[in-house]
């Protein structure tokens, strides 16, 4: 029998309600685990870093440094982790400029909880 590991997931929000929210919708699915939860863009950038997270969910408004800032950061230091923007502004305010800073997918918050676990799982096999 073969264990496949689990997707190892850092979510970043300020809304703590919805990080809690995420997180055990997230873990419902068998494969996929949240390893830290993140108020502001700093902590996000240095948790995805130190856990070797697979996956970052990220909101552009985040108090310290923004979701921008976190992207850029990211990948200056050459992280290859998949970036999911998760936003409450509309794609053709910020998605291009996040895709276009290295995200790997933007989503717009509101979309269904199956919409999530599937960007999850083709962002971190490259689909």
């Amino acid at each position: 029998m073969v264990i496949m590991s689990k997707i190892k997931i850092v979510l970043a929000d300020d809304s703590l309600d919805l990080l809690r929210i995420l997180k055990k919708i997230i873990e419902a699915d068998d494969q996929l685990e949240v390893i830290k939860i993140c108020p502001n863009g700093l902590d996000a950038v240095e948790s995805t870093i130190e856990l070797g997270a697979d996956v970052l969910i990220l909101d552009i408004s985040m108090p310290v440094i923004d979701g921008f800032q976190v992207i850029t950061q990211l990948r200056e230091q050459g992280s290859q982790v998949k970036i999911i923007v998760l936003s409450g502004h509309s794609f053709e305010f910020y998605g291009e400029k996040a895709l276009s800073k290295g995200a790997n997918r933007y989503i717009e918050k509101g979309i269904s909880v199956k919409t999530i676990i599937k960007d999850i799982k083709d962002a971190y096999h490259d689909l």
